[in-house]
């Protein structure tokens, strides 16, 4: 069996696209960034950071948010989506339960706490809509995560859920035959064997759903 990447488990897996600009980068990035299914973690995947942030001041929620809804509209899911408030933004951290963030230090329940009562972003802090799930079954699922990554004091991101919608769910031979005919489009590209392992991965799938 030929090595994978890392981050790559074959069977079973959870697959996350994060919202990104085009296509292509956003396939690469989600590729880069599947979850170890056995920690029950979300993966932590890199965000673009909202226009006019600072790294000393940080950011008017207002602002991020107005940013991300740009970017909303211009992804496949998010484009028929409601788009974000601060009003969303700040119910959801003042309806937090301790308890339901177990692995949260005191110090990121705090930065929280600090943006539902300034109405700001701290620096490092921006939002991000995770797009796609696949658990490794026979579906795969069109969702709309958004959440709050706040850098962690260990070098690490912590994702705060400020709304989790599960849009629809699609037959994993859909999914493949989808992404066959982007890789027929696609020029060469570095990482492109990982889209292609995915492929094989999902076509294999596709024909076990298919005995069942």
């Amino acid at each position: 069996m030929p090595k994978l990447p890392p981050k790559i488990a074959l069977y079973p897996m959870t697959f996350y696209t994060a919202l990104t600009i085009s296509t292509t980068s956003t396939i690469l990035l989600a590729l880069a960034n599947v979850s170890q299914a056995q920690t029950g973690q979300l993966p932590q995947v890199p965000q673009i950071p909202p226009r006019g942030s600072s790294k000393s001041e940080g950011t008017e929620l207002a602002v991020a948010i107005k940013a991300f809804n740009a970017r909303s509209v211009g992804d496949p899911i998010g484009k028929r989506q409601s788009p974000l408030t601060g009003e969303e933004v700040v119910a959801a951290i003042r309806l937090m339960d301790r308890k339901d963030h177990p692995l949260a230090p005191d110090t990121i329940l705090r930065s929280l706490e600090r943006i539902a009562h300034t109405n700001k972003l701290p620096a490092g802090v921006a939002f991000e809509a995770l797009t796609s799930l696949d658990p490794g079954g026979d579906f795969v699922f069109d969702t709309w995560y958004v959440r709050i990554n706040l850098p962690k004091e260990d070098g690490g991101t912590y994702s705060f859920p400020v709304r989790s919608s599960t849009v629809r769910s699609r037959p994993v031979a859909e999914v493949a035959r989808d992404l066959e005919a982007q890789l027929q489009t696609m020029p060469q590209f570095p990482g492109r064997y990982r889209l292609e392992d995915r492929l094989r991965l999902l076509k294999k799938r596709a024909l076990l759903a298919a005995r069942r």
